[in-house]
């Protein structure tokens, strides 16, 4: 945290049950807090720190503290002796002159101590106090020089029975200036562990009453207690550290007020509250951090440091702000040329938020040679900060940090293979990884003839965003092979332009040599560790690590089981069975390699949980089987491992979701999940009552595919065809449950055929009358002139029962019954026809009546034939047809008497009619 400058904190307290009097402006700080006493319950060391502006009056040797609770009722007093007196120096930032006695400061701590005890636990004890006046020159308060300052500690001492408040080492009263960023650190100090929260908060009197009524000040406009003076900046507060930073842009004296409250277990166990004055002024004496002066620019004096040290201590000349140093506000260059950041700051012997040295922190140890080190503008915008706020110039000074690397690299000796494609070199001391070129150019490696092996390639063993290994993995280009002894030797790079460096940053030197090797005529083969692989993974490809190539031609075997595989010939091999494996590596007769590794293919495991099961309350609970037979087994119930669950079966308890992880081999794995739910609700069975005709069926269905079903006719299935009425049950089920219905099924009758009758009589209205008997009241009739292509309405000219009426005969006249029910309609009636009258006289003598002989009706019967005979059989008269009308038998020319006539119809059914007619005049 950054802190500016000896901060001397102003709380102000309000003293308890002390009437306001007329008193000269005297209050200039307080702080109130409150210790636990070992081994006695419910008691308190109180604490009261008071600030008096040594021009005001003087405080008394006592002061009064209240402490009280709301929630327990009570309220009372005590008095606290005065325990110490202290004078606060000047501030050297700002030019003043001492008032106090002794002429060293302006401002004196009063410090008061008293023991209480508390009647019981209550969650809301607070102790408090309240005095008169504050300063007459605030300036950011309305009314200052007649307010009181209150101040108060809350203690909860049921959640936390030994609790102790937070305490504050640095001062509350100082004086600062326009322009300059000011930062304050509370000091602050909390012994129980308990999390705490800084805020902002205003500023309060009381008035002396006990318990406590405080009241919040009212602030001059545009200040309030979060922006309580004037800044360039917004006035803020780190919550977490207590941090207040703010930059004066005004003359004046302000008030600020900070809560800090404490937490266990999120519970709130304590506060107390700051009341802190600040005097800003125009201007400070310009007084500048700076180096010691004998770190600075020689060798003799730069500060020393071990090889691989990431840490130095930083002495300066003055003192500075603690809070303002940043690791981003310094620079350094290693002796390699590359920036080494500083990754932390730690303020040394920090007293009142100053410190005179910094321990520096680095991303890299140190190198051997001079670091150079420098101050520079960070994150924060400033560089490191004096007590007075002016910054320490950049670049001004630059520290030299010396390391002198007395190591000693020494080379290592192992043995490599007759023909080898890479080697591992272990060294004495470790090789900084940036300093290593991949291509192999640091190095060169030399046999015992001189010959030269080539390398392709060099890494070391850096761990990720390492810094040094102390392994080099030198791969060769291709197989290569050699006289006794075989050397690694350090050359200059063409890629970097320098050998590699050491732990230290020093760089070995061109012609060194590192590693010295002896030829082992087993060509070193190494297929690896034996495998267990799944059979739902890739055939694993095993590999000799060598090439043949022309300069080093090599001949390779393969075997399984000790047989040789036909045609496994080359250096690498895809086995795809289990067994033991051996590839057998040839250079010369005695310069070979052989190596052997065991293969174990293992069947993959098998979801076989099956579906998940829904079934009802009282269902019983499946056998779970994980089947994969000799594999191991873990139940699993709701994600949490069922304990001794380890059969290959297992038989849930309750529902839920189940899981088993099946492992074959300790390698090949799977996880199955299966869902057992027995709340599962009972079918809805909802079969509509029916009703069908006679010559129909009803489809029942009672839903719920892929449950059973039993009808009470016998049927097994969803749904059922019924064609006689009555009253069906039927019960669906599975798994447990099962829903029920009944169905009404009502079979209803076409309406029945009519019988009709025809009425050759003119009512007035129609010339012919059809009727028939009803068959039914509720029934109505369509009535049909063509022989039951088009239908229509009966018109019902007759009341005395259903009837039709036509002024034209109609030959194939019939009726159907209609119903308001399902079975509509009924069967078509016979045709009808209106029976055919014939006269038996008819008077031709010019009356208009009775003319000719009609045949009434006969217009029914279009294929007719009629024929006259006299007496003596001779035929008199013959039509074909016979209508009434232009084909009319009148008597013309025949005298009186008796005729015969033979009337056929011509409808394929009726017999001739025959009979006489007489002719009278």
């Amino acid at each position: 945290m950054k802190q500016l400058f000896t901060f001397l904190l102003m709380v102000m307290l309000a003293v308890v049950l002390k009437p306001q009097t007329a008193e000269a402006s005297h209050m200039a700080g307080a702080d109130l807090t409150y210790t636990a006493v070992p081994g006695q319950p419910l008691t308190y060391l109180v604490r009261l720190k008071l600030y008096r502006d040594c021009l005001g009056i003087t405080l008394g040797n006592t002061a009064t503290i209240c402490y009280s609770s709301n929630i327990c009722g009570f309220a009372n007093t005590v008095i606290a002796p005065e325990v110490a007196v202290n004078i606060v120096p000047s501030n050297e930032c700002v030019t003043t002159t001492p008032t106090c006695p002794g002429n060293i400061g302006d401002v004196e701590e009063h410090i008061y101590e008293t023991i209480i005890t508390l009647p019981q636990a209550c969650t809301d004890w607070r102790f408090s106090w309240d005095e008169c006046c504050r300063n007459n020159a605030i300036t950011n308060i309305q009314g200052a020089a007649g307010t009181s300052l209150y101040i108060s500690a809350l203690l909860n001492n049921v959640n936390a029975p030994a609790n102790n408040s937070p305490s504050f080492n640095n001062l509350a009263y100082t004086r600062f200036c326009v322009g300059n960023a000011f930062y304050y650190d509370q000091g602050a100090i909390e012994i129980d562990g308990d999390s705490v929260v800084f805020s902002m908060a205003a500023a309060e009197g009381n008035g002396g009453a006990c318990p406590p009524n405080p009241n919040n000040l009212t602030y001059v406009q545009p200040y309030n207690a979060q922006q309580p003076v004037g800044s360039t900046v917004p006035f803020t507060i780190d919550q977490n550290t207590g941090l207040v930073y703010f930059v004066p842009n005004t003359v004046q004296v302000g008030v600020f007020c900070i809560m800090v409250r404490e937490y266990r277990n999120q519970i709130l166990v304590g506060e107390v509250k700051r009341d802190i004055q600040i005097n800003v002024v125009g201007a400070c004496n310009p007084i500048l951090p700076s180096f010691v002066d004998t770190v600075l620019t020689t060798a003799a004096g730069a500060i020393q440091a071990g090889c691989n040290d990431y840490q130095i201590i930083l002495p300066f000349d003055t003192t500075f702000q603690c809070a303002s140093a940043m690791p981003s506000d310094f620079r350094t260059i290693s002796p390699l040329g590359i920036p080494n950041p500083c990754v932390a700051v730690q303020p040394i012997n920090c007293q009142n938020g100053q410190t005179d040295s910094l321990l520096l922190t680095f991303l890299n140890p140190l190198s051997v040679g001079t670091t150079y080190l420098w101050v520079k503008r960070g994150f924060d915008g400033n560089t490191l900060l004096s007590e007075c706020g002016a910054q320490m110039l950049e670049s001004a000074d630059t520290v030299q940090i010396t390391v002198v690397d007395n190591s000693v690299f020494t080379r290592t000796q192992d043995t490599v293979g007759c023909v080898f494609n890479s080697v591992t070199v272990n060294l004495t001391d470790s090789i900084y990884c940036f300093s290593i070129a991949n291509d192999g150019t640091d190095f060169t490696m030399v046999d015992g003839n001189g010959s030269v092996l080539s390398i392709a390639n060099a890494y070391g063993y850096c761990t990720p965003n390492g810094l040094k290994a102390k392994e080099l993995l030198i791969n060769m280009q291709g197989g290569q092979s050699g006289q006794n002894p075989i050397y690694l030797i350090v050359k200059n790079s063409i890629t970097d332009n320098n050998t590699v460096a050491n732990g230290c940053g020093r760089f070995l030197n061109v012609g060194d040599t590192i590693a010295e090797f002896y030829v082992d005529n087993v060509i070193p083969v190494s297929l690896g560790t034996d495998l267990n692989v799944c059979d739902d993974q890739p055939s694993p490809v095993l590999n000799s690590g060598y090439a043949s190539s022309s300069s080093n031609p090599l001949t390779f075997q393969w075997y399984l089981n000790g047989t040789s595989i036909s045609g496994a010939t080359d250096s690498i091999y895809a086995a795809n069975q289990s067994g033991q494996y051996i590839v057998t590596v040839n250079s010369t007769p005695v310069c070979k390699g052989a190596d052997t590794l065991d293969l174990v293919i293992n069947k993959a495991p098998l979801d076989s949980l099956g579906p998940d099961v829904l079934s009802c309350s009282g269902a019983p609970l499946p056998l779970l089987n994980a089947f994969n037979s000799g594999a191991t087994y873990q139940w699993y119930a709701n994600g949490i491992a069922i304990n001794g669950a380890t059969n290959q079966t297992y038989q849930p308890s309750a529902p839920g979701t189940y899981s088993v992880l099946v492992s074959v081999a300790g390698i090949c794995f799977g996880s199955y999940d299966k869902l057992i739910d027995n709340n599962a609700p009972n079918p809805t069975v909802a079969v509509a009552d029916t009703a069908i005709c006679n010559d129909g069926q009803a489809i029942l269905d009672a839903g719920n595919p892929g449950y059973n079903y039993q009808w009470s006719n016998g049927a097994t299935t969803q749904t059922v065809n019924i064609n006689q009425a009555g009253t069906y049950y039927v019960t669906v089920s599975k798994d447990g449950c099962v829903g029920t219905d009944s169905v009404s099924v009502d079979v209803q009758t076409y309406p029945g055929v009519p019988v009709i009758a025809c009425e050759a009589q003119d009512n007035g209205q129609y010339k012919f009358i059809y009727t028939w008997s009803s068959l039914d009241p509720n029934f109505t009739y369509e009535v049909s002139e063509d022989n039951g292509q088009t239908w229509a309405l009966s018109n019902n000219p007759l009341t005395t029962g259903p009837s039709h009426g036509t002024n034209n005969t109609v030959p194939f006249f019939v009726v159907r019954a209609v119903s308001p029910g399902i079975c509509r309609l009924g069967d078509a009636s016979d045709p009808a026809a209106c029976p055919v009258i014939i006269p038996n006289i008819f008077t031709p003598n010019n009356d208009t009546k009775n003319e000719f002989f009609e045949i009434k009706n006969i217009e029914q019967y279009p294929n007719n034939t009629l024929q006259i005979f006299n007496r003596w059989g001779k035929e008199v008269f013959s039509a074909s047809p016979y209508n009434n009308g232009s084909e009319k038998f009148d008597g013309t020319d025949l005298p009186d008497g008796v005729y015969f006539y033979v009337l056929n119809l011509g409808d394929g059914t009726t017999e001739p009619k025959s009979g006489t007619v007489t002719i009278n005049r």
